[in-house]
């Protein structure tokens, strides 16, 4: 059999396929064998956060480019969804480098987020279930290889679930719609080529069923994976639509920030087989391929942490913040929508954040110690 015959049958066969798929589960299944070749994948990336209200950057001080975040970053992601993402942030308009470090252990349901930004002396770090904090989100190329959001989407016991295929400039694409079962109202739709890896081509985020807040265009490319090839999403253009008017939240048409993203040539590569290691915090990763992650990381390590504050100036921001929180706290009790069911809730807003606060301080006080 040439390789044009094997090519027509192995597509029919996914046609085939495809049209049979009636539930989310089938077609997770479809698509995990339609590469059965990676077990994982690494690489490294980069883009720009650009915001394009015109309020928006005035009030950040941003240039007229609206340019908030140039960021570049590895990614290591595994079968059953482990991921290590290291990302180094250039934030416009004062130009320092922070560095973002999220690892995902899916099949424990842990995850773990640690941000050191604007020289401080310390970080901030944060414990949550996948479900919660996860690599699909801004500057991370999760946005872009949609697998394990489609799993957890699928798990979700309020979202049901329709499939149905849709022609777009020639290729035949299954759309995915996770509904909420309550109000019926769309959430998240994904349109996948199921003949070019099940990946994601476009993706969309509502609001309220009717209003878009967040839609990306995603390009794939023909990887090669040892003695096989595989399509592997590759760069992606991501839109919002959501802003603030009078206070009041409102979804224009026009984008309100737009996003890029990409893999740098050259940097990726599939079935390493990463250690348990990797997926842990004090993993170390090894020295940076693309120039730009290199510079970044570079400028990082020669920012120097501000003078830390004496113990007098720390116990005066303490009462600041403090008295801070409880305002803001009272705020949000006063615009909740549900302040006439309880005021627990507002309460709680305010407890939670005034003890992460002095937790902070006390952290800083104690280490002023040792």
């Amino acid at each position: 059999m040439g390789m044009s015959e094997i090519l027509l049958t192995l597509t029919m066969s996914i046609a085939t396929q495809a049209g049979a798929v009636r539930d989310v589960k089938s077609l997770i299944d479809l698509i995990d064998s339609l590469q059965p070749r990676i077990e994982d994948f690494q690489c490294e990336f980069e883009g720009t956060k650009v915001f394009k209200n015109e309020e928006v950057k005035k009030a950040r001080g941003l240039a007229e480019d609206g340019l908030l975040d140039n960021f570049s970053g590895s990614f290591v992601w595994t079968t059953g969804g482990d991921v290590n993402a290291i990302i180094f942030h250039r934030v416009q308009p004062e130009g320092k480098i922070s560095r973002e470090l999220l690892v995902v252990r899916a099949k424990k349901h842990e995850a773990e987020r640690y941000l050191r930004s604007d020289d401080a002396p310390i970080g901030r770090g944060s414990i949550a279930d996948p479900d919660d904090m996860n690599a699909d989100r801004d500057t991370c190329l999760g946005m872009i290889f949609v697998h394990d959001t489609l799993v957890r989407l699928a798990a979700k016991e309020n979202l049901r679930v329709e499939i149905s295929e849709e022609t777009s400039e020639g290729r035949v694409l299954t759309v995915v719609k996770f509904i909420f079962k309550d109000n019926c109202r769309v959430s998240e739709c994904f349109w996948l080529d199921l003949k070019r890896g099940g990946h994601a081509v476009r993706r969309e985020s509502y609001v309220e069923g009717k209003y878009l807040v967040g839609r990306v265009d995603i390009k794939l490319v023909l990887m090669k994976v040892g003695d096989v090839e595989a399509w592997m999403p590759v760069y992606g253009v991501g839109e919002s639509h959501s802003a603030l008017k009078d206070g009041k939240p409102y979804f224009p048409k026009d984008p309100t920030s737009i996003q890029t993203i990409y893999i740098n040539d050259g940097t990726l590569e599939f079935n390493k087989h990463p250690g348990p290691v990797t997926f842990t915090i004090k993993y170390k990763p090894g020295t940076p391929i693309s120039d730009s992650l290199r510079k970044l990381e570079y400028e990082f390590g020669r920012q120097k942490p501000p003078k830390r504050p004496t113990r007098a100036e720390t116990v005066v921001m303490l009462n600041e913040q403090l008295a801070d929180a409880k305002a803001q706290g009272k705020e949000l009790e006063a615009g909740s929508p549900a302040r006439n069911q309880s005021d627990w809730s507002s309460y709680f807003v305010w407890a939670f954040g005034a003890a992460a606060l002095v937790t902070s301080i006390l952290l800083v006080l104690s280490r002023r110690r040792g």
